[in-house]
């Protein structure tokens, strides 16, 4: 999709403290295929609720400075992938706490690509619904031991805590939305899902490990895995790109998933041809995987320690278990007047 009406006004995020991941109960590393998977990872005290209101507020003083003008607001969309153990609304809670005016309030799940489709579903509103205002978009995680075991539950993946939020604008902001594209490929959607030999009661670790083992047996194995994800992370890439009329090589940062090295590199670097150095691995190295926030932690960490300026194109990539592949192009229209180091 062309954006042509769609700014990028303000973000904030909100992140645990950084922990070594070298070692988890028992002696257990974060590894994949032998190599470690990431030295260290964030890890917060708070609920991801709590650190998605507390980016908000950032976004929103951000966007507005001091003005309380946060009336301008039409439009929360929140996303939350592991803290769903409650009959409430997450987004509404949050709504409230914010003191956002009445209008459109949602929680919205593609899993870990859920800010990267918000951010779609947002510009889509904002460029064909001139009755509402302002967008808010937020996620928020904290993948909390002992049932969420963020060392060891997954292959090639340490999962880390933070909140994040971004407000979308038809006024100008620090940067415009060139283009977003999502495709999906839901064959791959049983690789995370419980089977009838996963335990059910709730309490025991989660072992995304065993899960994903069984899909591989009765499905080719994990290449199976690797090719599909490949394939859709060119056709996303490429499909926005084209919408936005650049290529790959004329964006300073590509900013993708905070996943481990085996991944990052088979699934990405590879085949999107891209130098190392034009991406913030190594900062996903320090954080973990942050859920649906990854993107937009790169993002502030780019802008608050003045490495894009006006000008500067930008491409973001996320995916989601199911799975789901969003691609955006930006282009920044301000330089940064500031820096405070994420």
């Amino acid at each position: 999709m062309r954006c042509t009406e769609t700014n990028i006004r303000g973000f904030g995020v909100e992140i645990g403290n950084v922990t070594s991941a070298r070692a988890g109960k028992g002696g257990d590393t974060a590894t994949s295929a032998g190599s470690p998977c990431a030295p260290s990872v964030a890890v917060s005290a708070q609920s991801g609720a709590s650190m998605a209101v507390a980016a908000a507020r950032q976004a929103l003083e951000s966007s507005y400075g001091s003005h309380d003008r946060t009336s301008q607001v039409g439009l929360h969309l929140h996303s939350s992938m592991w803290e769903r153990g409650d009959f409430y609304s997450v987004a509404c809670s949050m709504h409230r706490q914010l003191n956002l005016p009445a209008g459109m309030v949602a929680e919205i799940n593609a899993m870990s690509n859920s800010m990267g489709l918000a951010l779609e579903l947002a510009a889509s509103v904002l460029q064909s619904r001139d009755d509402v205002g302002d967008a808010l978009v937020t996620a928020g995680e904290q993948f909390a031991e002992p049932r969420f075991p963020r060392l060891t539950a997954d292959f090639g993946v340490v999962y880390g805590d933070a909140g994040a939020a971004l407000v979308l604008s038809r006024a100008p902001g620090i940067a415009r939305v060139r283009s977003v594209a999502t495709v999906a490929d839901t064959s791959l959607e049983g690789l995370n899902r419980r089977t009838v030999r996963d335990p059910v009661d709730g309490v025991a670790p989660l072992d995304l490990r065993s899960r994903k083992r069984s899909w591989f047996a009765s499905h080719g194995g994990p290449e199976v895995v690797v090719q599909r994800s490949v394939r859709a992370v060119r056709r996303v890439v490429g499909q926005a790109l084209a919408d936005a009329g650049i290529g790959l090589l004329d964006a300073r940062w590509v900013l993708l998933p905070f996943f481990g090295e085996k991944i990052m590199r088979e699934q990405y670097l590879d085949p999107l041809q891209i130098p190392r150095s034009r991406t913030l691995v190594d900062l996903g190295l320090r954080f973990g995987h942050l859920g649906a926030a990854d993107n937009v932690v790169a993002l502030h960490h780019l802008w608050s320690n003045k490495m894009v300026g006006l000008g500067d194109s930008v491409v973001l990539v996320s995916s989601g278990v199911g799975m789901t592949w969003t691609a955006a192009v930006l282009e920044f229209t301000r330089d940064p007047i500031s820096s405070s180091s994420a």
